[in-house]
């Protein structure tokens, strides 16, 4: 991996090992425009090298549909405005896998039992995103 975006202006507390396996001397870290001095003093996030403000350069791109919304919390990740059958996995931040699910009713629920402030790539089809575990 070689960026994150965390476009919280408050860093999320992190457990100790929330980026593990993350080289955080190579990755760059994103986070949104005025908030570079609370990133570089909070646990875990000021272990990265490189932090700069803004993600407009990320080189990240809008990679779901504008309809497609999907919200986290309590080790639970729900996803509404897919398309019946559209194939749901979701990954650690390691790479390990955590769960996957098939669309039903244009929606989908995945247990992930991560906890608030770990990092889940979710895969929809042939895209992924990073959703910040509520």
């Amino acid at each position: 991996m070689t960026q994150i975006v965390c476009k919280a202006v408050t860093p999320p507390t992190c457990s100790v090992d929330a980026f593990g396996g993350i080289n955080k001397n190579s990755c760059t870290l994103f986070v949104p425009t005025g908030s570079l001095a609370s990133y570089q003093a909070a646990d875990q996030w000021k272990d990265f090298f490189f932090i700069k403000e803004g993600s407009e350069n990320t080189g990240i791109s809008r990679v779901m549909a504008d309809d497609i919304q999907i919200r986290s919390g309590k080790g639970i990740i729900e996803i509404t405005g897919i398309s019946d059958g559209a194939d749901i996995s979701v990954y650690a931040l390691s790479g390990q896998f955590i769960s996957s699910a098939k669309a039903v009713g244009r929606r989908a629920s995945l247990v992930t039992n991560l906890t608030k402030g770990n990092i889940a790539i979710v895969k929809i089809g042939t895209k992924s995103v990073k959703v910040l575990m509520q």
